[in-house]
């Protein structure tokens, strides 16, 4: 099911990506991160989706 986007602000989404981001890594979301989610947010991806494909993208350029 697609993430209601129509009730979130994108301010919201990176809000709640950032906290996710800080959790794990302990730094807020970069202007790369951002950029991919401006994608995220326009396809209907949650923020938890979004973040899980960072890091997975993270993790294999590693």
């Amino acid at each position: 099911m697609p993430y209601d986007t129509e009730h979130t602000t994108y301010d919201e989404f990176t809000y709640e990506l950032d906290c996710l981001m800080i959790g794990e890594t302990g730094e807020p979301a970069t202007e790369e991160h951002l950029r991919a989610a401006v994608v995220a947010y326009e396809r209907g991806y949650s923020p938890r989706d979004c973040f899980d494909n960072l890091m997975e993208y993270r993790s294999e350029a590693a």
